[in-house]
C-alpha cells in the first residue's frame, strides 16, 4: 500500500509542478500570443483591429462528424488546424458571410486530415456538398502522411498475424502498465504544449518595419525551417492528397484544400541577411499546385505585407492577424463561388 502510494505522488508531482507554474508564477502580461509564451521576450502592443467590424457567419464547433447530426442547406463544414479552431474573427468565418453560409468547424485541429478522412469513409453523408480542408504550411506535408485502408484486406502476412496473437496473449498486469504509462503522459504533454516547454522560437533582423511590436524582428517556430521535410515525403503527402481528393469524388464531394503559408515564409524574403534555406513548399512552382482544387494563399498574403499593412501576421503570434483573416476569407470564398 505504501508502495502504490508513493508512485502515485511520484506521478502527481509533475502536474502539480506544472499546475504551480502556470497559475502562481508564469507572466501572463507577456503571453500575448502562441509565440510569447514560447520565449522570453516581452510583447506588449495591441491587436490590429478593423472598424466597423466586418459581417461574419455564424460557425459552430463538432469534435467528431456524428455530432453534426444534420447538415441544414445553408451549412458548409470545414476542417482545419489551429487558424480554423474557435469561432471568433475566424477565415473561414468570413468566408461564410461571402458565401451567405453558415460554418461547421468539424474534428479536431491537431488531426484535421484523419478526421476528414474518417469521415469520407464512415460517414460522408454527413457532409455536404462542398467540404473545405486548411492546413497551415507546416502541415501539408507531415499530416498527409494517412493511413488509408488496405484495398484487399483478405491478404494478411501470417507472421504479422501470429505477432498480433502474442502480443494479446500479454498479460493483464502489463496491459495496464502500459495504460497507465500512456495516460499519465497525455496530462504532461498537455501542459507541456500549453506552456509553450521545448518550442524552440528563432528570431530575425528584418529589412524594414513589418509588426507594431518590436517592428524589424521577425519570430517565428524554428519548426518551421524544416516543413517541407524530404522529398520522397512531399511526393507521398501529394500522393495521398490525390487519394483523398479522389475518395471525395466517389462520394459526390468537391474537396477543397486551402494552404496557408507559414510565418517564416511570409517574411523570409525581407530578411535583412538572408538565409539560404532553399525555395519554400507554398512558393512556385509548388508540387501542391497539381491537386484540382488546392488555393494557395500564399501571394495574397505576400501582397499585403508588400504594401505596407501592418502585423499582417501577429508579431508574438504564428497566426495571422484579423484584416488578413478577412482577406483570406474573400478569397476563398471568390474561389469557392460557381
Amino acid at each position: 500500500m505504501k508502495r502504490f502510494l508513493l508512485r502515485t505522488l511520484l506521478y502527481l508531482l509533475p502536474f502539480v509542478a506544472l499546475l504551480v507554474y502556470y497559475f502562481f508564477i508564469a507572466d501572463w502580461s507577456a503571453m500575448e500570443g502562441d509565440l510569447g509564451r514560447m520565449t522570453s521576450t516581452e510583447f506588449h502592443y495591441t491587436h490590429p483591429q478593423i472598424l466597423p467590424r466586418p459581417p461574419m457567419a455564424e460557425c459552430r464547433n463538432v469534435e467528431s462528424v456524428p455530432d453534426i447530426a444534420a447538415l441544414a442547406d445553408d451549412e458548409m463544414v470545414v476542417f482545419g488546424d489551429s487558424f480554423s479552431i474557435g469561432d471568433s474573427l475566424r477565415w473561414h468565418q468570413f468566408m461564410g458571410a461571402a458565401l451567405s453560409k453558415r460554418i461547421v468547424f468539424a474534428g479536431r485541429f491537431y488531426k484535421p486530415a484523419d478526421d476528414l478522412l474518417d469521415a469520407l469513409l464512415h460517414h460522408p453523408g454527413l457532409l455536404g456538398d462542398t467540404v473545405v480542408l486548411e492546413l497551415v504550411e507546416r502541415n501539408l506535408v507531415s499530416l498527409a502522411l494517412l493511413q488509408f485502408p488496405q484495398e484487399n484486406p483478405s491478404h494478411t502476412n501470417p507472421a504479422a498475424a501470429a505477432a498480433g496473437a502474442t502480443q494479446r496473449k500479454e498479460g493483464s498486469l502489463d496491459i495496464l502498465k502500459g495504460k497507465w504509462r500512456r495516460k499519465s503522459r497525455k496530462p504532461i504533454q498537455f501542459y507541456q504544449h500549453r506552456l509553450g516547454i521545448d518550442v524552440p522560437v528563432g528570431v530575425e533582423r528584418l529589412d524594414g518595419n513589418y509588426f507594431s511590436c518590436r517592428p524589424d524582428r521577425l519570430y517565428y517556430y524554428e519548426d518551421d525551417l524544416h516543413s517541407n521535410l524530404s522529398s520522397e515525403q512531399a511526393a507521398a503527402a501529394l500522393a495521398n492528397w490525390h487519394r483523398l481528393d479522389s475518395l471525395a469524388g466517389t462520394q459526390g464531394i468537391t474537396l477543397f484544400l486551402v494552404a496557408i503559408p507559414d510565418k517564416y515564409t511570409v517574411y523570409h524574403r525581407h530578411l535583412a541577411a538572408p538565409r539560404h534555406s532553399g525555395e519554400r513548399l507554398l512558393e512556385a512552382p509548388c508540387p501542391l499546385e497539381a491537386l484540382p482544387r488546392f488555393v494557395n494563399t500564399l501571394p495574397l498574403i505576400t501582397s499585403l505585407v508588400a504594401s505596407g499593412t501592418p502585423d499582417v501576421y501577429l508579431p508574438d503570434d504564428s497566426h495571422f492577424s484579423t484584416p488578413t483573416a478577412l482577406a483570406v476569407g474573400n478569397f476563398v470564398a471568390s474561389v469557392l463561388m460557381p
